[in-house]
């Protein structure tokens, strides 16, 4: 998920960068390295930052699911 996530976000800014660099007259070469640059860092930005969230979400769901079976009670006939 992490990887398709931020290589989604880097062809995102890829294509803006080109569009807007090609829009406001700059040479083809400056445009396109420039949104290369982009490309990369958007794609290196996203894999830390999902990286970081995948880890959040792992530590919280392995906390809620120790906290279930430490508070859970056992059941008995009598109870229904």
């Amino acid at each position: 998920m992490t990887k398709r996530l931020s290589a989604v976000m880097a062809l995102i800014v890829f294509a803006f960068c080109l569009f807007v660099g090609m829009r406001t007259g700059n040479p083809f070469s400056s445009t396109v390295g420039r949104a290369v640059v982009a490309l990369f860092a958007t794609l290196l930005l996203g894999m830390v930052i999902g990286t970081m969230g995948e880890k959040m979400l792992e530590e919280n769901l392995k906390q809620q699911e120790e906290k279930l079976k430490n508070s859970s009670t056992k059941s008995e006939a009598t109870d229904r």
